[in-house]
């Protein structure tokens, strides 16, 4: 059994033996293909590529977004005039409410995770970098309203476009030129995962395993370990999952965002970005404050007591990107809540606006 929700249901709203057996959201494109790569699993046949079925794809999501019909009734229909121009409405079709690019960026990244675990690292021991034993932190962004790229090929090319500036020496959705870490095809999206084991070239660090996935309509994923965690950062002062350089989160979603703002130059349409976070293995880490010119670290009292924090999604239009001072307010409303989850510390404008400095070339 694949069972598959619909009409804004969730697995909450499941009972008995289904709340057991993992679901899909016939809302989600993600999801949907992953429905269809499991069934050709099961079934032990070869799936079709994904151009032959997108139109499927397309009529299964609009069905799934009407809302749920009882025995007695039917669907809500606009009054209307017989004619030709309403001869669809007369024919009991009514008007369907599509997801926002809100929600489907959510989906987007709850399959992208999904697929992270249960496929990329199903293998990797427990302890492995490439499952970041000591947490990770997640970025999603959607180009709102976009006109799909013509094919991974296109879409390839953008990427590579987007990458011409980088505000780090690890950038997101970075392209490495080494057999097993460059990027590859999958269905409708390119996707990479640089803590894949390669004969002598195997990282040891969680901050070097990324995996990001992009689709041809504009929506990026990706995950990775946390810097503070590698072994080079050990020493009497702190060990792995006990710091958090205080730095590092807006650094991170600030240049998330700058990059979709490059891609969302080579498509069509764009009306904004949706930003959605997440950062984990938090409990008991200490945010660390640079404390000179050279980036010497001392050790807080600010330290976290929550597992994890999701980072509200919320969309942001070009705009507030292209204005560093319209960004910064945007990243201290982003994350505001997490620094408070570290013993209630207040996020300062001015502090955010001192790391979005940092980086560099706007």
């Amino acid at each position: 059994m694949i069972p598959l929700l619909a009409a804004s249901l969730t697995p909450a709203g499941l009972e008995g033996p289904l709340r057991g057996i993992h679901t899909l959201d016939s809302g989600s494109d993600g999801q949907i293909f992953q429905l269809v790569e499991n069934s050709a699993s099961h079934l032990k046949v070869e799936q079709q590529p994904a151009p032959t079925f997108i139109r499927h794809v397309n009529n299964l999501k609009e069905l799934a977004s009407s809302e749920v019909v009882g025995p007695d009734e039917s669907p809500a229909i606009s009054p209307a005039s017989p004619g030709p121009e309403n001869s669809t409405a007369l024919q009991g079709e009514a008007k369907v409410s599509r997801p926002s690019p809100l929600s489907d960026l959510s989906d987007f990244c709850t399959t992208a995770y999904e697929y992270w675990e249960e496929q990329i690292v199903a293998d990797e021991p427990a302890y492995s970098p490439a499952r970041f034993p000591h947490g990770h932190y997640e970025m999603g962004f959607a180009l709102v309203d976009a006109v799909p790229a013509d094919g991974l090929v296109e879409l390839q090319n953008r990427l590579k476009a987007a990458r011409g500036t980088k505000h780090s020496g690890w950038p997101p959705f970075l392209e490495l030129q080494i057999d097993g870490w460059e990027p590859y095809a999958r269905d409708n999206f390119i996707e990479a995962w640089t803590g894949r084991r390669v004969s002598g070239k195997q990282t040891k660090e969680s901050v070097f395993s990324d995996f990001w996935r992009v689709s041809a309509g504009g929506q990026l994923y990706t995950i990775r370990g946390y810097v503070e965690n590698n072994t080079w950062m050990n020493g009497p002062r702190y060990s792995p999952g006990k710091a958090l350089d205080f730095d590092f989160p807006i650094a991170q979603i600030v240049e998330g965002i700058l990059f979709a703002r490059r891609l969302a130059k080579s498509f069509e349409r764009v009306k904004g970005i949706a930003v959605r976070g997440r950062f984990t293995g938090l409990e008991g880490r200490s945010l660390l404050f640079p404390t000179s010119p050279i980036g010497v670290l001392w050790k807080s009292n600010y330290i976290s007591r929550s597992r994890s924090v999701d980072i509200p999604v919320k969309q942001v239009t070009l705009a507030q990107v292209q204005d560093q001072d319209a960004l910064a307010k945007v990243i201290l409303e982003l994350l505001k809540g997490f620094y408070a989850r570290f013993n209630f510390y207040k996020l300062s404008l001015g502090e955010v606006q001192r790391v979005i400095g940092k980086l560099g070339r706007f």
